[in-house]
């Protein structure tokens, strides 16, 4: 069991944007809202070194949200305990996580749609939805609402 995992099983996350792998990786993430939407997925670093370095940096979780696949996986997300934070999480059938992405300032996310291979993840920041690829999670996208419905054809 890797340092994810034994913080997931006490409802603990560490506070850093980042998305974290059940095999030990972890990539940080560069999330802002104003004033326009930008995610972007940084450099992979070394959450043990980090929580090392930052102890007490540990948010606890509370899903709100989840979706069960027909591969017995489940999609989960919610929020972190100080309110602005948000989270999604890909568990296996044994509610492990094999990915999960945390922001500070995602806001809770309050819904998920699967789209074929891609998972659709909605923050409760006005208008802020995500698109990513269930298996590969570094391939993440931001979109606005509003930009979208624009974009739409009458």
């Amino acid at each position: 069991m890797n340092t994810i995992q034994e913080l997931w099983k006490k409802e603990q996350i560490p506070i850093k944007d980042a998305i974290y792998f059940n095999n030990g990786k972890a990539f940080e993430l560069y999330f802002t809202s104003y004033p326009s939407p930008i995610l972007k997925v940084k450099e992979p670093f070394d959450l043990e070194e980090f929580l090392e370095k930052n102890k007490e940096d540990l948010s606890y979780i509370d899903i709100t949200y989840e979706l069960r696949l027909s591969n017995n996986h489940t999609l989960v997300s919610g929020e972190g305990g100080y309110g602005s934070e948000g989270f999604i999480g890909y568990l296996d059938k044994n509610k492990e996580p094999i990915w999960l992405i945390y922001s500070q300032s995602f806001n809770p996310i309050i819904s998920l749609q699967k789209l074929d291979s891609k998972l659709k993840a909605n923050s409760s920041l006005f208008g802020i939805s995500f698109i990513l690829d269930i298996d590969n999670p570094l391939d993440i996208k931001i979109f606005e609402l509003e930009k979208l419905n624009k974009n739409r054809p009458s």
